[in-house]
């Protein structure tokens, strides 16, 4: 026998009278009471994930443009932005020019 949760709700001494209040209601109330509920509930947080994402691509492109700004100041003041802090002046090293890595032959 399967279990019928109506049954046991409307059975249900604190929220059967609740029930059979709202079983008894015409279904445009149903739908309008559910309308309210989606703009009472939904809407407000679609509005905040959108106004999140929003201010996230907000901030990814203004730090994007100041990372590449700097980028470019250092580059112009003598930086060393395309070696990674290491001196290309010095010719290759014995790893191959790799650094931190450990070299299995």
């Amino acid at each position: 026998m399967a279990f019928d949760w109506r049954m046991h709700v409307r059975e249900h001494p604190r929220f059967g009278s609740y029930y059979r209040v709202v079983e008894r209601r015409p279904s445009w109330v149903v739908r309008a009471a559910v309308a309210c509920a989606v703009v009472v509930f939904i809407v407000p947080v679609v509005m905040l994930v959108l106004a999140a994402a929003a201010v996230g691509l907000v901030v990814f492109f203004v730090l994007g443009f100041v990372a590449s700004v700097w980028h470019t100041i250092s580059a112009v003041f003598g930086g060393k932005s395309k070696t990674h802090g290491r001196d290309v002046d010095a010719g290759p090293t014995p790893d191959g020019g790799r650094e931190n890595v450990r070299i299995i032959r």
